[in-house]
């Protein structure tokens, strides 16, 4: 009896102590996602860009699409006035660059910081067309809701969208990496009223997020990054070949000025009108 109950006690330390374990671990994943999320993928240090071409899987994407948006759920940039691209557009004949991307991914955060810039303007003037893929690796609800952000200013109000994008990774998300937290989601809708929405707009994207409009788009985009074998972000896709390693470093911008003249079918989509 007293063997049974020494036993019996023993099992139960062993299961309390897997179970504390498995709550610090989870824990401990969530925040190293946010801060390594992207390593491995796209910034291998020395040697040449390796790239494999890419091919979209049979598309997944059957709910209903805001303007601006294509069948792949990206968004495109096109020519437009000085340094201003036109959301939405295409630049026929022109190669495309697509950039997929997380909010919450820090090597993300530095893609953009190094040709974030480099590659609007290719777009606004007309050199090439650029598509935004945003998709949530990390898994958190803010990632699926920062998605649905980027559909709404697309769409509604596209002329802020370019400068929204950009202020979301210099102004949320680098403050989420240094500190290694996620921001709450009201913080997206602070961002759109710096960058000029009304407060009209401002109280519909409020609406949008809380009541997840674009969920279902949302999680078929995702859906559909894997089924394409994209595993990490940042994914950038140049004139319809992945490219696999060192964009870094000045290695991205040589591979744009060395792009053909054309671009490769099918490699961005239609944006819904």
């Amino acid at each position: 009896m007293q063997q049974a109950e020494r036993r019996r006690a023993k099992r139960n330390r062993l299961f309390m102590f897997l179970g504390s374990f498995v709550v610090v671990a989870l824990v401990c994943t969530a925040v190293y996602v946010i801060v390594t999320s992207g390593k491995g993928n796209d910034q291998a240090k020395g040697g040449p860009p390796q790239f494999k071409q890419f091919a979209h899987s049979k598309s997944v994407i059957t709910a209903s699409r805001p303007k601006n948006v294509t069948e792949w759920a990206g968004i495109t940039l096109g020519k437009g006035s000085g340094d201003r691209p036109t959301v939405g557009a295409v630049n026929e004949g022109k190669p495309t660059v697509t950039v997929y991307y997380d909010y919450l991914c820090h090597v993300c955060n530095d893609l953009e910081s190094q040709v974030g810039g480099d590659l609007v303007k290719k777009a606004a003037a007309g050199e090439i067309t650029l598509a935004y893929q945003p998709v949530s690796v990390v898994g958190d609800v803010f990632s699926k809701k920062a998605m649905q952000a980027d559909y709404y200013v697309a769409s509604k109000v596209p002329e802020k969208y370019v400068e929204f994008h950009k202020k979301f990774f210099s102004d949320i998300s680098s403050s989420a990496i240094k500190n290694r937290k996620v921001p709450p989601v009201g913080d997206i809708v602070k961002l759109a009223k710096k960058v000029g929405l009304s407060s009209a707009q401002a109280d519909e994207l409020e609406k949008t997020l809380s009541g997840d409009a674009y969920g279902q788009l949302a999680e078929q985009a995702n859906q559909q990054f894997q089924n394409d074998k994209l595993t990490g972000t940042p994914a950038v896709i140049v004139n319809g070949n992945r490219q696999l390693v060192n964009w870094p470093n000045g290695v991205l911008q040589k591979v744009l000025s060395d792009l053909p003249k054309e671009s490769a079918p099918g490699a961005t989509g239609t944006p819904a009108q």
